[in-house]
């Protein structure tokens, strides 16, 4: 159950990154709304994500595999964050920020049936405004890609 765990984890943050089209803000985008699942489809995604974590911290076993999981994605997306122009530095502070929202949401999810996706997008929105990265116009929520990016200052 582990390794099908391990292999099936990282998916939605590599096909974000493997779908090519449009540019890294697009992809981070696209992301928001793989990891997004709709409230009507039961939350299965954030219900699995909730009992591995909860299994990680009683099982040294799991407890590696999350960590491998947990790694692999941060390194994911903060390749996603340098390539939308942050540094280094800013790109690895906003992968663990908008991750905390991902894991954040799917528990709010559960308990209070809210949506994330927008909420995630907002967080993405405000990784890169504080990096002085803004979008020409507000990302829509429906899944299209901001109209143009460029930096600030």
């Amino acid at each position: 159950m582990l390794e099908s765990y391990e292999a099936l984890a990282s998916r939605p943050f590599a096909t974000a990154e493997a779908l090519g089209s449009g540019g890294p803000i697009a992809r981070l985008m696209r992301l928001c709304d793989l990891v997004s699942p709709p409230l009507e489809d039961g939350a299965s995604a954030p219900a699995v994500e909730a009992a591995m974590r909860s299994w990680a911290q009683v099982d040294p076993a799991a407890q590696a595999v999350m960590r491998r999981v947990d790694a692999r994605r941060l390194a994911q997306l903060s390749a996603l964050f340098s390539a939308a122009g942050l540094q280094p530095a800013q790109a690895a502070d906003g992968a663990l920020r908008f991750y905390a929202a991902v894991i954040g949401s799917e528990a709010m999810q559960l308990s209070c049936q809210i949506e994330m996706r927008r909420p995630l997008r907002r967080v993405a929105e405000g990784i890169l405004a504080d990096a002085g990265i803004c979008l020409g116009r507000e990302a829509p929520v429906d899944g299209a890609a901001p109209s143009a990016s460029s930096r600030v200052g």
